[in-house]
C-alpha cells in the first residue's frame, strides 16, 4: 500500500492534517472519519478505494492526527462540521462539489455540513451514522455492551487512538464524544431530502456501537442494510468499494 501524500493546512488559525490517497488527478472525493480512529485505520479501504480510480481527500478530525482540538465551545456535531467545510473550501479541494464519505461520527458531520449549507456536496454516502442511539441511561449501557461484542482489531486501533487522544485533549474531546453518542440526524436527512441532495445510507445489521434506530425509516434517497457490525467497511474494503462506486459515480 502507498503511503498517502501528507500536508497540513491552516483552517481558521489552526493546524488541520490533510491526505490524499490515490492519483490526484482521479476522480475527487472527500472522506470524514469516526470519533477516535485515526486515518491509519482505515487505509486498506482509502487504498482500494484509490485504486478503484478516486482520488481520495481526508483530513484528521481535531485532537486526531495532525489536527489540533477545538476548544470547548465548539466541541459539538456543528463545530466539527464547520471545521469540515472550513477545511473543504480552503483545502486541495477548493470548495468544488465533490462526493463525500462518512464512517460513524464523520457521517453525522457530512450530514450537518450539508445540511446547514456550510458547504455543497454532490452527493453523500453515510455508513454506520450517528444519529440512532439514543440518549437515554439504557443507550449508555447497550453502547457498552456493544463495545465488548465488537472486539476485534479495528476496535483495537479505535481504543488506542481514543486512549491517547483524550489524555492529550480531555475536555473537548469528551464533549466531542458526547455529542457523537447524543446525534440525531433525522432532521439533517429531513432537509437533505427536500432539497433533493442524494444521501444514501449503509446501515450494518449488527450495528451494536451504533444501532440504527430512527435511521431505518428517515427520509433519504436510498438505504442500504448490509450484514456486518459497526467496522464494516474495514472488513469489508471490497464490498464497501464496490458499492461507494455504484452510489457515488454518477455524482
Amino acid at each position: 500500500m502507498a503511503l498517502p501524500a501528507t500536508s497540513t493546512i491552516r483552517v481558521d488559525r489552526r493546524s488541520v492534517g490533510w491526505h490524499v490517497y490515490g492519483d490526484p488527478a482521479g476522480r475527487p472525493l472527500l472522506f470524514v472519519h469516526g470519533w477516535g480512529m485515526r486515518l491509519t485505520g482505515y487505509r486498506r479501504a482509502l487504498d482500494m478505494l484509490a485504486r478503484s480510480g478516486w482520488a481520495v481527500h481526508a483530513c484528521d478530525l481535531p485532537g486526531f492526527g495532525r489536527s489540533d482540538p477545538l476548544p470547548m465551545r465548539h466541541s459539538s456535531l456543528s463545530g466539527y462540521a464547520e471545521l469540515v467545510a472550513a477545511a473543504h473550501q480552503v483545502g486541495p479541494l477548493g470548495g468544488q462539489p465533490v462526493p463525500v464519505v462518512g464512517h460513524s461520527f464523520g457521517a453525522g458531520i457530512a450530514a450537518r455540513a450539508a445540511a446547514m449549507d456550510l458547504t455543497t456536496f454532490a452527493a453523500l454516502l453515510l455508513i454506520c451514522p450517528v444519529g440512532g442511539a439514543g440518549s437515554s441511561v439504557w443507550s449508555w449501557l447497550s453502547l457498552a455492551k456493544g463495545m465488548v461484542l465488537e472486539v476485534n482489531q479495528e476496535l483495537a486501533i479505535r481504543a488506542t487512538d481514543s486512549v491517547t487522544a483524550v489524555l492529550r485533549h480531555p475536555l473537548p474531546l469528551s464533549l466531542s464524544a458526547y455529542a457523537a453518542k447524543t446525534a440525531d440526524l433525522t432532521g439533517e436527512l429531513t432537509t437533505l431530502h427536500r432539497r433533493d441532495v442524494p444521501a444514501h445510507l449503509v446501515l450494518a445489521d449488527r450495528d451494536a456501537i451504533v444501532p440504527a434506530g430512527r435511521l431505518r425509516t428517515a427520509p433519504s434517497a436510498s438505504t442500504r442494510v448490509v450484514a456486518g457490525n459497526h467496522g464494516w467497511m474495514l472488513r469489508n474494503p471490497v464490498e464497501f468499494v464496490a458499492t461507494a462506486d455504484r452510489l457515488l459515480t454518477a455524482a
